[in-house]
């Protein structure tokens, strides 16, 4: 098998978006094991270069010098992969100008509703799918979101769709959040960020709806505030202060796990997602799933898993007592490995390159 040189963006190492960096660092891990002959190098930001390096002591740590994610991408990562002799950069949204670019965009959104998002990230993002025309290799995780991005770009390679892996944390052992007396099987859990296009604020509002959310049957969010945030209203304020809603803010891997394993139902009313991979964690964790009747969880989802419209507070409520009533077990599901992820993203990279494996 022909080896390669690979400078990976690694800009979100150490301070990206938690999912923007479990996908990164996962994607180099498989990579590392599955073609251990191949050379990796990670471009990081200059003040990060120490940490990884001593964390990642058998890879190349390069650092860069501009601030901006765009800039480092457009402008250094070329420098870098000429100066190395890298035979491929591999990045995050933001793609190289450059022959032997291959770049991952994780989804076009803000494109599609750009009322979810606040100016400030707006500006950030409009540059990714200009530059996404510069990629000879352009990668995303699901046939929905090869769709949308090829809705706004004239690319002449295909975008290539690969799916997602799993964190491999959460294989560790799962341990109960410390300060909270959560009963087993007695709360429904939410995971996502508190934004608009999460749509907490009819989650939270369905599941009191329903009448099954009490302080000793609580609804549970995991995730903290980020970019435009909605007003709570005042009875979502009173049900936080009665203990029937709990808003956990940012968990571990290994706490996530428990509240995955040992909540009575998920519920996941995002109203889109590139992908949406904690409904995909939670079943595959054996968690009973109600979640948005979109396209994406159409595709990414298996049988079993319960949809209800997330503009309806009542038809949330309704799913709600539905799911929680029914005795059957929730689905389960054998998601995409990592494995399979880098092995998809070498093969076409090769065949860009004219070489056969």
């Amino acid at each position: 098998m022909p080896k390669l040189r690979i400078v990976f963006d690694a800009y979100w190492w150490n301070n990206g978006p938690p999912s923007g960096a479990m996908v990164l660092k996962e994607m180099v891990r498989a990579w590392q094991t599955e073609f251990p002959d191949d050379h990796i190098a990670l471009a990081v930001p200059k003040a990060s270069g120490k940490t990884v390096t001593k964390a990642n002591p058998q890879l190349q740590v390069i650092s860069t010098r501009l601030r901006a994610h765009p800039l480092i991408n457009a402008i250094e990562l070329p420098h870098i992969s000429k100066k190395y002799a890298m035979d491929a950069i591999i990045s995050q949204n933001f793609s190289s100008i450059a022959s032997n670019s291959n770049v991952f965009v994780h989804d076009a959104i803000f494109k599609t509703n750009p009322e979810w998002f606040t100016r400030k990230e707006r500006i950030y993002l409009s540059a990714m799918l200009p530059m996404a025309r510069y990629a000879n290799n352009l990668f995303t995780s699901t046939i929905n979101e090869k769709r949308r991005i090829e809705r706004f770009i004239s690319n002449s390679n295909e975008v290539q769709v690969t799916g997602l892996g799993l964190p491999s944390s959460l294989k560790l052992d799962s341990i109960p959040p410390a300060g909270y007396q959560l009963t087993p099987h007695a709360f429904i859990l939410s995971v996502g960020r508190l934004n608009v296009r999460k749509n907490l604020i009819n989650t939270i509002l369905g599941a009191l709806r329903s009448g099954a959310v009490t302080p000793t049957n609580p609804l549970v969010i995991v995730g903290g505030r980020s970019g435009k945030v909605p007003d709570l209203g005042r009875q979502i304020t009173s049900a936080i202060d009665d203990g029937s809603v709990i808003l956990l803010g940012h968990v571990d891997d290994q706490n996530l796990r428990w509240l995955y394993e040992n909540c009575s139902l998920f519920c996941y009313l995002s109203l889109d997602e590139g992908y949406g991979l904690p409904p995909v964690e939670a079943v595959s964790l054996g968690a009973k799933a109600l979640v948005s009747d979109i396209p994406v969880f159409r595709e990414v989802l298996p049988d079993g898993v319960a949809f209800v419209d997330p503009l309806s507070v009542d038809q949330i409520g309704t799913a709600i007592r539905q799911s929680l009533a029914t005795s059957s077990p929730g689905p389960t599901s054998v998601p995409t490995t990592w494995k399979e992820v880098v092995r998809k993203m070498r093969t076409v990279i090769m065949d860009g390159q004219g070489v056969t494996e």
